[in-house]
């Protein structure tokens, strides 16, 4: 149940492009990297995947930042498996939510 928030949250928070807002227990089961970039710091959601119709998994990247309603973690991009990343948020979708225990 806890995860399937996690997916609504992040997707809610793409669509919008507004920040995650998370409660405590949504907060302590998510899971994290960070990444350094060129752009600064940024986390990678490790245990959320979406699926795109090329059977592409990717996870969600986050990055601090300021928007109009305060600070916030907001989703920037994606994360490939085998390493690729951009900044398209389009494919963070219910239809597309890939549950797998990698």
């Amino acid at each position: 149940m806890i995860l399937e928030n996690l997916y609504r949250r992040v997707e809610e928070a793409a669509e919008n492009k507004n920040p995650l807002h998370l409660d405590y227990e949504e907060a302590a089961e998510l899971r994290v990297q960070t990444i350094t970039s060129p752009t600064g710091i940024h986390i990678l959601i490790t245990n959320l995947y979406w699926r795109d119709e090329d059977n592409n998994i990717y996870q969600a990247i986050l990055e601090p930042a300021t928007g109009k309603y305060g600070a916030g973690l907001f989703v920037c991009g994606n994360w490939t498996l085998d390493g690729f990343s951009s900044g398209q948020t389009n494919m963070f979708r219910k239809n597309l939510r890939y549950h797998t225990s990698i």
